[in-house]
């Protein structure tokens, strides 16, 4: 019942939310409520990844007004001690870049020495450059979760459909 949450673009309704995330049939996400002034803010959609012993999050969607978007991201950081991760990683567009970089993350297309993988079902040891198309006319903030970038990979779902068998 929030004044932004029917102007956002894309629209998710609170079905598709919940069908999105909390009754995945394959991931577990996390999701931290954001308040300012105990008011309700928006909340953060997480998803831990996991390769051998090191573990990262991924910021997978932020439901919030546009404007307090690069805010809640400047600020979610904090969460990687709860998690014991040993990063996180945001793919997002239509943002100020020196507004995030300003905070604690750094932009991976620029440095040839930082590795932040895209894949973990099967891992892949490389940095992928994500590319989208939209028929918006305006700009508009999307996140991981918008697209496809997020599901799992079909090697996994054989794998699993294999041992039912």
């Amino acid at each position: 019942k929030s004044n932004f949450y029917y102007k956002k673009i894309p629209f998710k309704s609170l079905k598709f939310l919940s069908h999105r995330y909390k009754n995945h049939p394959y991931f577990s996400y996390i999701f931290y409520e954001i308040l300012h002034k105990n008011l309700f803010f928006g909340f953060v959609v997480l998803r831990k990844v996991k390769y051998k012993t090191s573990e990262a999050l991924r910021v997978i969607d932020i439901i919030s007004a546009d404007k307090n978007i690069e805010k809640i991201i400047k600020n979610i950081s904090i969460v990687l001690k709860d998690h014991n991760c040993e990063y996180m990683d945001i793919y997002v567009s239509n943002l100020n870049k020196k507004n995030l970089l300003d905070s604690n993350f750094k932009l991976v297309s620029n440095e040839k020495n930082i590795i932040v993988p895209d894949y973990f079902e099967p891992f892949k040891k490389d940095n992928v450059e994500i590319l989208y198309a939209t028929t918006f006319t305006k700009k508009i903030i999307f996140f991981k979760g918008d697209g496809d970038k997020d599901h799992p990979r079909l090697f996994n779902v054989k794998r699993n459909l294999k041992k039912k068998i």
